[in-house]
Order: C-alpha cells, then structure tokens, then sequence
C-alpha cells in the first residue's frame, strides 16, 4: 500500500530545517541548500523551457533542488545515469563543467577530481553497480546524490547500507532523494530531513 505524501510529511515533521542538528555543515547544508527559497538566475528560463506552470509544485521543488545542490557542491565534473532530460538540464545548468550521462560503463571518469553522482533509480537498473564501482574514486569534496531510495523495500535496504559504508561520510535522507558527501573528516552522520 502506497503512503500519501501528507503521511509522509508528518512522519519525518520533527526532521524539518535542521531542528536538533548540531554539526555546523550539516545545519549549513540543510538551511542554505536543502531549504533555500531565493529564486536563482536560472530557474526561470530552465522552468520556462521544461514545463513551467505544467509540472507539479514536487517536480518544481525537487528540480530546484538539484540545482541548489550542484551549485553548493561546485564539482569539477558532474556523472548522471538514469535521469531525464529536464534533469540533466537542471543538473548541468548550476555548473560550468564536464557534463556525462549514461555512466554506467565508465564509473571511475571522475577519479581524481570533485565528482558529482547522480543517479535516478528510476530510470536505471545499474544505479547500485555503479555506486559501488564509483565508491574508490570518489575524493573528500565528491557528493552522490540518488533519487528513489524509498521507492521499494530492496532500495530502502541498498539506502541503509550506503549509509554505513566505511567510505561514505555524512547523508542525507530527504524522501525522494538521499545525498551522501564523502568528506570523512567530520564525524560519520545521518540526517533525516523533512523536505
């Protein structure tokens, strides 16, 4: 049985914009990036050319989002798989940098630099090989950012391990997405946030 989406707002309402956090990055993260509501320069023409006023407030948001992210993170070079095009769009506007798509035969393209990973679970059944092929080049300044970890029990259980993955630092558990960032210098850390 399929949960509404109100349902889901209330039970994580105690996760929402950064309440009880108490790292410094994490508290940054979630209240400048996460929660951010200023309007950037480019959603207007990305929202203009994909759909604008015919696309859902949760599409709206969560597109918004993966700009936002991109654009905290600054990668030298963004990796996506499974994601469509208006995705790609969002992803590739916050940055001017290497852009790929359709990774899943090269996963180690982004050794040795600042890598941004995103993979729609959705759109791709290779989303948990290639995690893990990415995992040894992912530096200190790499972000992964997937969309779909709640969308079945298998992928709630791959969420779960990626968290504790000795190379993976903090997370994210947004709902729709999970962002993990691989600076493990700060202390190992997983935040459900209410988005």
């Amino acid at each position: 049985m399929k949960v509404p989406g109100f349902w889901i707002w209330l039970k994580r309402f105690r996760h929402r914009k950064g309440y009880g956090v108490h790292s410094p990055f994490a508290f940054d993260f979630i209240t400048g990036v996460v929660y951010e509501t200023g309007l950037y320069y480019a959603y207007r023409p990305l929202e203009q050319r994909y759909g604008g006023r015919g696309i859902s407030c949760r599409v709206r948001k969560n597109r918004r989002l993966l700009f936002r992210v991109v654009n905290y993170a600054r990668p030298d070079r963004i990796d996506i798989l499974g994601a469509s095009e208006a995705e790609v769009a969002w992803l590739s506007a916050a940055r001017s940098c290497p852009v790929c798509t359709a990774v899943a035969d090269e996963p180690a393209l982004a050794g040795g630099k600042a890598g941004f990973f995103y993979v729609d679970l959705e759109g791709t059944e290779q989303g948990e090989q290639v995690f893990e092929a990415w995992l040894p080049v992912a530096s200190s300044r790499s972000v992964y950012m997937v969309k779909g970890i709640h969308a079945s029990a298998v992928r709630r259980v791959w969420w779960k391990r990626m968290q504790q993955h000795p190379l993976t630092g903090i997370t994210f558990d947004l709902y729709d997405f999970g962002i993990v960032f691989f600076n493990r210098d700060m202390y190992k850390q997983h935040y459900i946030v209410n988005y």
